[in-house]
């Protein structure tokens, strides 16, 4: 047996907030289909308010709205039995909601728009004043700083009110829709019911426009910051590259009138210019540097290397792809890196040829290669004096041979 104390508790805690799906109805339903029908409206109230995931939320509290009209509108025995049963299981909803603003916000508007769809019924209807009334009586809390206290707007049948997220601006909108209805007369012939909210006022409801501003301040703070560090970046760049100056000062320019303007977009935009020019100037340094390097391999006795021929066709491939061939000393930077990549696969060849030719026992044959490394200008490397020095032995080795020749047979 349980004592009055526990009953009390347990009655208490059934007229709570619960982030689950209710098991039975709160209100005492004699219809086994309106019991049905309860379970699945919490389950509506849940979703829209956040608790649980539904794809289309909207679309679910657009449906508890029709089930609470269609059931004061139905004429059948109970016919507004289950419209109570939603707006119980809202105000069920929002007591001691511990479920977070937004779950709190949503609640307190779809009641709104449940009471201005089908008011509560007789009995109900003082408890629903009284609860609306305590939290209208209740202290606003404090201003969140975004200068906006949602009564500089006209409510716009509502429009503006789904927008508020302030839960005694809600509940005291919730009794003026109350007292206009009995102010109206409509209840005198029974219970009203009027048309469904479109979806576009749900989708209203839905929102939370001072976090959306709240995040739209933070995200503009957060690009500023990411624009002044990618400015900050440039100047190191600029000190080591003069000649790249004019593509980063023009992004820079940008930049400071998009400061000027505290506008996002074009702060965006400016980030993206900025970052596109610094990756083009980032990757003509590196390919700058890199046929500097070539240059160099192509004078020297050695020649090039296999791989320096790779990183530089990497570098290449980076530059051609970051950079805007529109501009004429851009395309240039590009256009003479791929004929230095020619000339090191050029220089590659001929010092193979050459090497092939001193290995080799044709003096025509290494005659052959080093006249075609003197007409490349070639001639410096180690491999044109060895096949040189192999051309000048197997040459002499011939001479000496047809000497002999000639005085064995006399002539």
């Amino acid at each position: 047996m349980y004592s009055p104390g526990e009953k009390r508790r347990a009655a208490d805690r059934r007229l709570r907030y619960q982030p689950t799906p209710l098991h039975a109805s709160v209100c005492a339903l004699d219809d086994a289909d309106r019991r049905d029908a309860a379970r699945a409206c919490h389950r509506d109230v849940l979703t829209f308010c956040g608790e649980l995931y539904h794809q289309f939320p909207n679309e679910m509290a657009r449906d508890l709205l029709a089930k609470g009209r269609d059931d004061v509108a139905g004429g059948k025995p109970g016919a507004g039995d289950l419209a109570d049963e939603i707006l119980v299981q809202l105000l069920k909803h929002l007591t001691a909601n511990d479920g977070g603003a937004t779950s709190a916000t949503r609640g307190w508007r779809l009641l709104y728009l449940c009471v201005r769809t089908f008011p509560p019924g007789a009995e109900l209807l003082p408890y629903v004043r009284a609860f609306a009334r305590t939290r209208a009586d209740a202290r606003a809390p404090p201003d969140d700083g975004d200068g906006d206290d949602g009564d500089d707007a006209p409510d716009a049948g509502g429009k503006r009110l789904l927008a508020v997220g302030d839960a005694a601006k809600l509940a005291a909108k919730v009794l003026d829709e109350l007292d206009l209805q009995a102010a109206e007369g409509t209840r005198a012939a029974g219970r009203p019911f009027g048309s469904l909210p479109t979806l576009a006022e749900i989708a209203t409801a839905a929102s939370n426009e001072v976090a959306v501003a709240k995040r739209r301040k933070t995200a503009l703070v957060v690009k500023k910051q990411r624009l002044a560090t990618l400015v900050g970046g440039t100047t190191q760049l600029l000190e080591l590259r003069p000649d790249l100056a004019p593509a980063l000062k023009s992004a820079r320019a940008e930049v400071d009138a998009a400061f000027a303007s505290e506008d996002r977009d074009a702060i965006a935009r400016a980030h993206d210019h900025l970052e596109h020019a610094r990756r083009v100037a980032e990757a003509q340094s590196a390919l700058t540097y890199g046929a500097k390097r070539a240059r160099a391999a192509l004078r020297s006795r050695a020649g090039a290397k296999e791989h320096a021929i790779q990183d530089l066709e990497s570098q290449l491939q980076l530059a051609a792809a970051a950079v805007d061939l529109d501009g004429g000393s851009r395309s240039a930077v590009v256009d003479d890196a791929r004929a230095l990549v020619d000339r090191l696969h050029e220089q590659i060849e001929l010092r193979n040829d050459l090497d092939a030719a001193t290995l080799g026992d044709s003096a025509a044959v290494c005659a052959g290669a080093l006249k075609a490394a003197k007409a490349a200008g070639q001639d410096q490397l180690a491999a044109y004096d060895r096949c040189a020095e192999r051309h000048k032995a197997l040459d002499t080795s011939y001479s000496s041979y047809v000497a002999s020749a000639s005085s064995f047979f006399g002539f």
